[in-house]
């Protein structure tokens, strides 16, 4: 739950939670947070026991691998994925690695992350693709990559991929620049209401009462801004707005 919910360690420590779980079962013995960290490091490691022991009966695996930096963030962070088919021709994924890059996210930054885990992992010679986006320093990065690890010169004839979704992704954002005077007063209107606790207040006001007038419910949607990084999230804007545009107007 810990793990799955991203919680702090710290949350076994607090007399709420101690409260809540003896509420559950009051014979409960609860753990410590460095208990609990060993736990969870104990566990990370027989994982990684059981990736390794399946990448070596492997005859092949498939990369892909990003770098990314938070919108509002001053840490980058990196991460590579593997994935093959079962015997039922079934898609297998799990993460390799996921760790923070220091800049600069150069193509010798990532070449030698990628290098890491191929080595860590020892998929020298097993790797048949690499997919990664279409930054110019991920081009440079699996050059050096498969000059190192021969990645291109194994009986599978090893590639680097482009990542289609960003490819479709960037056709669209060209695109949109057409759309500009049309979206560009939706995204100025959303955030207009959001920048004032009194627009945002007597915003939701407005649907409540539309919404109790026309649906016979109380119910008030947030407004959505599209963001850079988030796929879809123009579309989603819209989507919201076209429901609120009674509110709005």
């Amino acid at each position: 739950m810990i793990i799955d919910l991203k919680l702090d360690y710290t949350i076994v420590d607090k007399e709420s939670f101690k409260r809540f779980v003896r509420s559950l079962n009051p014979c409960t013995s609860i753990i410590s947070r460095l208990t609990l960290s060993n736990r969870i490091l104990n566990s990370t490691a027989s994982i990684r026991e059981k990736i390794a022991s399946k990448l070596h009966h492997l005859d092949s695996i498939s990369l892909t691998s990003d770098i990314w930096s938070p919108r509002k963030g001053t840490r980058g962070f990196g991460c590579v994925t593997a994935h093959h088919t079962d015997g039922n021709w079934n898609v297998v994924s799990f993460i390799l690695d996921f760790k923070r890059i220091k800049f600069p996210h150069d193509g010798d930054t990532i070449c030698i992350f990628s290098h890491d885990v191929v080595t860590q992992h020892k998929l020298e010679g097993k790797v048949v693709s690499l997919t990664t986006d279409n930054a110019s320093s991920n081009i440079s990065a699996i050059k050096k990559l498969g000059n190192s690890l021969q990645l291109g010169h194994n009986r599978y004839g090893s590639v680097h991929y482009k990542c289609m979704a960003q490819i479709n992704d960037l056709g669209v954002r060209a695109s949109m620049k057409e759309l500009k005077s049309a979206i560009g007063p939706v995204r100025s209107v959303i955030m207009a209401i959001k920048s004032s606790t009194k627009r945002y207040e007597a915003f939701h006001r407005i649907q409540k009462t539309l919404m109790k007038k026309y649906q016979n419910t109380n119910h008030s949607l947030e407004q959505i801004e599209d963001v850079d990084h988030r796929w879809n999230s123009c579309w989603l804007m819209l989507e919201r707005a076209h429901l609120q545009k009674d509110a709005i107007d």
